[in-house]
Parts: C-alpha cells; structure tokens; sequence
C-alpha cells in the first residue's frame, strides 16, 4: 500500500512536467534570464532533434508544434564562459577539443550531460585512477529483477559474491583475487563500508540512483586503501534540460514485489534535482519470514554560473530481515531478526577559478545495527558508528597533460558493548589494549594524466596517516600505469601498484584482545600487472597476468565469519599455518597472488555478440599454503542481442544469457567445495518509454553450496514493468 500511495504522489507530481514546455523554460533558450550563454555554442541551445542527429538511441520527444528557435542571449562576460569560437554546425564541433574524436560511447553521455560546466564529467573521482578493467553503465542494470547489486555485479566481472544466505540477506562482493577485506567499495570517491566490519553492504544503494561502477583490480590509490582493487559506485549527477524519470514494479520469485521510482528535473534555469527511491518485499531463504528495504537517495545542485556550482546528497537505507528455521535441520545457520540502517550526507562545491578546477566536500555517514542475527548462537555485530570527513583538490593543465592535488581529512567514532569490542570479563576494551573506538586519518593525494601522441601515461599516489590510541602509522599507496598504441592494434600495457589499508574496528578489537598495541598492524599491498590488447573489426583480445604479494592482511573463516565476531573467538596473531575451527577465527597472514586473466569480444552472425572473462589464479599464503574458501579458476560468458525495429526504432529488443563458472574451493576443514556454474537470462523489450523485462537468475535450478554450508535458493524468476518519460 505504501508503494502505492508513493506512485501515485510521484504521478501527481511529474504529470504537469509531461506536456510540451516553451523554449523560455529551459536552460540554454531562457533569454533574460539564462547563464548568458551563446545559443550556438550550448549542448542544449540547439532545436531538440539537433541532439539526435549523431546516435540513433538519443532522440528528443516529439512536440505537437514547431519549437520557434530562441533569440540570441547577449555575449557573457569573459569570466563566466567558455571562449566563444567560430565552429561548424554539428555536435562534434560545440563539444571541448579535448573530447572530440573520442569513442561514440563517450559522445553519447556528453551529449547526455547538462550544458552547464561542459568540462565536468565526474567531480567524485580523483584523477590518476585511470582507465577502470570494467565500468558497467546505467543500461545494464535495466530490466534484470534485481534487489541489490549483490545480485548483478558477479555476473557482469570475476568477482566473489560474499553471501549470508541469499535474497534478502547482507551481500558483499570483492575482486576474486584477494581476501574479503582487500577491496574497497566506494560510493561517489568515499568509502561504502560500515567502519564496523569489513564489508559493504550493497542493499543499501537504490539502483535507479546510479549512473556507472568503475571497477579497477590491483593493489592502488583509494580512499581508506586498496589492496587488491577498487569498485566505485558514480550516482546520477548530470541532467540534460528534459532529464528522463522511471516508475518500476518488479514481481518475482520468493514472493518478491518491488517498487523503485527515479524523478530527475530542473527547477528553473539554475537548480536541478534527483531522486531515487525503492522498496522491496520478499520472503526470506527460508520462507518463514520476511525480508524488507526501504531505500532513498537525493541531490540537489545549484549552478551559481557556468563555472561554479554547489551540491548536497543525502541517502538513507533501512533493511529488516527475520529468519527462522522451521526445522532443526534447517540448511539456513541465521536465526532471529535483523534491523540495519544508514544515512549518507555529502555537500561539494565546485568550479573553476582562472585556470584551475577546485573542489571541495563536506561529508557525514552513520551506520546503524539496532537487531541482529544470531549465527549459529553467536550474535552478530551491533552498535552504531559515524564517519565524517573533508577533502578538496585542485585540477590543471600542466605539460600537456593535467594534475591534480588535494588532500583528505576522516574521522570514525563507534558506539558499541557487543562483545566484539569487549575483553574476556566483559569490559569495554581501552587504548591501552591497542584499540580505539575513536580515531582518525589524514592523506593527500596527487594525480597526473597524459596522452601523447600514441603513448598514455598516468600516476597517481597518496600519503596515509591512521591515528589510532595514541599512535601514529604513516603508509604510502601508489598506482602507475602506461599503455601503447603500437601498429596493428595492439596496445601493450603495464601497471605497478601499492596498497595500504587500516583495520575496521572489529579487527582491531580482535588483535588488541590477542595481542595488545602489537597486534594492530596496518595491512599492505604490492603488485604488477602487465599484458596486451588487440581489436580489429568488432573483435577485442585483452591478456594480462598479475603478481601480488602482501603483508599483514587478516583473513576471517569464513568469509562472512567476520559479522558473529564474538569476545572468546579464538584468534591467531602471526601464525604460520591455517589452523582449523569454526565461525570467528582471524588469522594475520601475508598473501601470495598470481594469475593470468583473458577478455574477449567477438561479434557473430545475426547481431549477436559474444563476450567472456577468464581468470586462472594461485592465492597461499606466505608459506606456500592454499588459502580456504578462494577460487583458483573463474570465467564469465555472455551471448547479448540488440536491435531497433521500424523506421522510427521506438522498439528495441536486449536478449542475454550470462553464465558464470567458479572453481572449487577448500573449506576450513579442508573440505573440497565443488566446481559450480550458474546460468542467467534476461528478455527486454522497450516501447517509446516503456520497458518489461523477464529475467531468470540460476536458470537450471541449482543448489549451489556455500562456505557456511547451507545451499542457496535455485531458480529465481522475476517480471519487471517500467515506464521512463521526460520532465
């Protein structure tokens, strides 16, 4: 009912939006009182199937009369646009010199970008990064009926799924290559993760809120340090002057009925907003309980002029999941309730002053876990936490390429009596053990990017300082990339790599209880990668190999024993061999990772095009010993249809099937984890702005074994409606 309700606010809401505007109530066509931009020299001054001309899948409404053509605005001062320049008359020519001649992928989301601060492509994301192995865009998460991202990542790259029981329940994804603490999750440049433990939750983030993943593997540069990789979640920042909104219902499998909604609009010349919100009902792995996210995510930016404008984004999650076995047997260890929520505040400021490109942010997060699970008798974590934050960085041109510093400022407080943080009688544990529920981390950061000629080069480093119970750690991280574009299309590439990363705040309890103020070591990282990519004719071949070697790094059994961290578990600080046990055990071990990793696009008969991933990989510990519940193979593939149909291409057809192989696993107990692979397939078809989707995930109904050992549900069918029209 409350969703209900809800549709039938945002209806309400956006109907009015819906009829055809006068070109006075747009960005650029506003004469008076505009940005003062020349008409000929906007992304969106132009007539609206202007836009259109150079992609067939952006097209601008219809209208029932012909826009009349918008006086010119009188000429902007100089400080407050871009140099007026004579060019010709195509979309091309009005975009920067540095973004003509790039792929039409890219065209395509400048040409969906507001015209205002033309420059601007992602003002979260620090330069130096460089260019992400995977980025998922906006579209591929369409139609699949999915709750969180948990659900779609793994079947679009190699990476390990982290699951405590299935639909519903907490999800974590990690680069298959390193241990579950090693990858960092991001969400727009700042950390995803509850400074409590070691993972992100990925329920918390409404998908219509999104705009891209980056997901970049290796040792590197990344806010609160990455030792095998990054994932960073862009949200939806930019909105053209007609920026689109979406309504979706989704029916499925486990009695799943969801709700999302995305409104994007401007208010006025000057001020665009975004909303996004979802909510999701399903039984749980059991079937005796329910499952259900409430999710909201909004922006609201104001554009001071063409080159400065301010911004604040809030989001809020909450997920309450109940799980009760309805036998003694039952395969599903969690038992009780759960009670979860997040709140995410962040305002930026940014703009150019002369030359360069200043930014700055202010951020604020609390995590919250008011009810928790019990995990085979254990309770898990519970407490809050807060995270707050500032950084800045100033961008510019420098010897034909563009750099970048800045610097950051973070601070965590956690307020828990779990038994995690307690000593052996029950007492909240002091500095003095090594553990601080209150500390803090200062970095700055500098990043240079160059393409000349057919050589690209970027770097990209940070100085970390964690200051903890009166201590201080200095760590360095760094990335440097270069990549050839040699003769005949290939493109040789190498990478070197340092990662460093703080522990959460459950691992430092956990050392300080074994071993005082020494145990708390500061986890590192260094690799190499290097390899070569050829394309020719609709065909791409990438290859690479790796090799990683890290220190310190703690290693939970299993994965997702990290949330029943209890205050008796039995830890080991430097131990050299993998002890056997049960839930809760950490261990500090210095891993070994190496392995050759294959992606191929190749492009069939009939318009289908055929895409596959392969990862062959050795993960051990220091001492050369296999580490427990790591794959050593994985592969994805990929058969994907797309196609418009009639002459006006109002329909468009996606037909997929994606089936994803992991290797077999060693358990703890030395148990042999079987070889698996999973099937998905998905049917979209999309008229003028409407969209149904049919997905099917695990198509052949497999009972697929976990580290925990209970099976996860097998096949999960869901029908999802959408209807996405223009403000």
């Amino acid at each position: 009912m409350r969703a209900l309700l809800l549709a039938g606010l945002i209806l309400a809401v956006t109907a009015p939006t819906l009829r055809a505007q006068e070109p006075a109530d747009s960005v650029a066509g506003k004469a008076a009182d505009s940005l003062a931009v020349k008409a000929a020299d906007s992304l969106a001054a132009r007539a609206a199937d202007s836009l259109a001309a150079g992609a067939d899948t952006l097209r601008a409404p219809r209208r029932a009369v012909p826009r009349p053509r918008p006086p010119r605005a009188p000429r902007p001062a100089a400080a407050d646009t871009l140099p007026a320049r004579a060019r010709p008359d195509t979309l091309e020519a009005r975009l920067p010199d540095s973004l003509v001649g790039l792929p039409d992928s890219t065209l395509q989301k400048i040409r969906e970008r507001t015209p205002l601060f033309p420059q601007d492509v992602d003002p979260y994301t620090p330069l130096g990064l460089g260019t992400p192995a995977r980025t998922v865009e906006r579209d591929e998460l369409r139609g699949w009926g999915a709750a969180t991202l948990a659900e779609i990542l793994p079947r679009l790259y190699p990476l390990a799924l982290d699951e405590q029981g299935g639909v519903g329940f907490f999800g974590d994804v990690r680069i298959a290559s390193g241990l579950p603490a090693a990858t960092r999750l991001l969400i727009d440049g700042r950390p995803l993760e509850s400074p409590m433990g070691l993972a992100a939750d990925l329920r918390t983030i409404p998908l219509a809120a999104i705009e891209r993943i980056e997901i970049r593997p290796g040792a590197g540069v990344a806010p609160g340090g990455a030792e095998a990789g990054s994932i960073n979640i862009v949200t939806r920042t930019h909105l053209t002057p007609q920026a689109s909104s979406t309504l979706s219902f989704d029916l499925g499998s486990l009695d799943r009925e969801q709700f999302a909604a995305g409104l994007g609009r401007w208010l006025g010349p000057r001020v665009s907003v975004l909303a996004a919100l979802k909510f999701d009902d399903s039984s749980t792995l059991t079937q005796v309980a329910d499952a259900k996210t409430s999710l909201f995510w909004g922006r609201l930016r104001v554009y001071l002029s063409r080159r400065h404008f301010v911004e604040a984004a809030y989001g809020t999650s909450e997920a309450t999941t109940g799980s009760n076995r309805s036998v003694a047997d039952d395969f599903s260890p969690f038992t009780g309730d759960e009670d979860r929520r997040e709140r995410r505040f962040q305002a930026l400021y940014r703009g150019h002053i002369g030359p360069v490109l200043a930014s700055t942010a202010l951020y604020a997060d609390r995590f919250e876990e008011r009810e928790a699970f019990d995990l085979d008798g254990f309770p898990l974590l519970l407490g809050k936490a807060d995270r707050r934050g500032a950084r800045g960085s100033v961008r510019v041109g420098v010897g034909g390429g563009t750099l970048e510093a800045g610097a950051e400022w973070q601070k965590e407080e956690l307020d828990s009596d779990a038994s995690a943080f307690q000593d052996g009688a029950g007492a909240s544990l002091d500095p003095e053990t090594g553990f601080d529920d209150d500390r803090s981390r200062i970095s700055v950061l500098a990043g240079f990017e160059r393409a000349a000629d057919s050589l690209s080069l970027v770097v990209s480093a940070r100085l970390e300082r964690f200051e903890a119970a009166g201590e201080a750690s200095s760590e360095p991280t760094l990335s440097i990339a270069a990549r050839y574009a040699a003769p005949g299309g290939i493109a040789p590439f190498v990478r070197a790599g340092r990662g460093a990363r703080y522990p959460s705040f459950v691992e430092a309890a956990a050392f300080a209880r074994a071993g005082g103020p020494d145990a708390l070591r500061v986890a590192t990282a260094e690799e190499l990668r290097a390899g070569a990519g050829w394309r020719r004719g609709g065909v791409s071949v990438e290859i690479g190999g790796f090799a990683r070697r890290g220190s310190d790094a703690s290693l939970w059994f299993p994965p997702t024993g990290w949330r029943s961290a209890q205050g008796d578990e039995s830890v080991r600080i430097g131990a050299t061999d993998v002890p056997p046990g049960g839930f809760a055990e950490v261990n500090l071990v210095d891993p070994r990772a190496q392995g050759v990793d294959v992606r191929v696009t190749l492009p069939l008969p009939l318009g289908v095009t055929a895409e596959g991933f392969g990862l062959l990989q050795s993960v051990e510990d220091g001492d050369g010993r296999r580490l427990p519940y790591v794959a050593e193979a994985q592969a994805l593939g990929r058969l994907s249809y797309a196609n418009a149909f009639f002459p006006s291409r109002n329909l468009t057809v996606r037909a997929e099937v994606d089936t994803r192989i992991s290797g077999s696993r060693t358990t703890l107990s030395g148990e042999e984890l079987p070889v698996f692979a999973q099937m998905d397939a998905l049917l979209r078809a999309r008229l003028i702005g409407f969209t149904a989707g049919l997905s099917v995930q695990n198509v052949f109904d497999q009972r697929i074994r976990t580290e925990e050992g209970f099976a996860l549900p097998g096949r999960l069918t869901e029908l999802q409606v959408a209807w996405e029209f223009w403000n």
